[in-house]
């Protein structure tokens, strides 16, 4: 079991790493003023998810440890159910559950947050790039350095290799 999953995990990361390699090899080899230019947006896009993945991670390993305390609650209770019943801790039990499980409905809107606003984050690099990229790409136009289809192939290969950059944090977590 723990060889398939660290297997399939090796397969993901070369695949990113091979994405980001390519991607960024086929940019510069067509324009690399504009790559260059575009290459700055890798510092945010790994900051921006890192701490993406550093939130959800860590809100959603808090929220299964309450669903699995109180899933141990509820075994423990069903176990002995008669003696629950003759001393009438039904509904001590029952506020017990209940507490864990609000406990990681709390946790589990705070990961739905994080990963909001992570998101959020993520698509204005994206739409700042598009930005920085047709402003720049529209001058080396003019200037005859580039044509649009080259603007539009460093565009979609940077993206490409970002994006299986951001891909793989994830995959390299726990």
């Amino acid at each position: 079991m723990i060889q398939l999953g660290i297997s399939e995990k090796v397969a993901i990361v070369v695949q990113c790493i091979s994405s980001f390699v390519t991607g960024f090899a086929v940019a510069y080899a067509r324009s690399w003023r504009l790559s260059l230019a575009l290459s700055s947006i890798l510092p945010c896009i790994a900051i921006a998810g890192g701490v993406m993945n550093m939130f959800e991670s860590r809100y959603t390993k808090l929220s299964l440890k309450h669903i699995a305390d109180a899933g141990s609650l509820a075994e423990e209770d069903i176990s002995t159910i008669r003696t629950a019943h003759a001393f009438g801790n039904q509904h001590v039990f029952t506020a017990l559950y209940d507490s864990h499980i609000a406990s990681s409905h709390k946790l589990d809107v705070k990961s739905a947050a994080a990963s909001g606003i992570g998101l959020s984050c993520l698509f204005f690099v994206v739409y700042a790039m598009y930005g920085l990229a047709f402003n720049f790409g529209t001058t080396l136009v003019i200037h005859g350095h580039a044509t649009v289809g080259i603007i539009v192939n460093v565009i979609i290969a940077i993206l490409i290799g970002s994006t299986s950059l951001a891909m793989m944090a994830s995959e390299l977590q726990g």
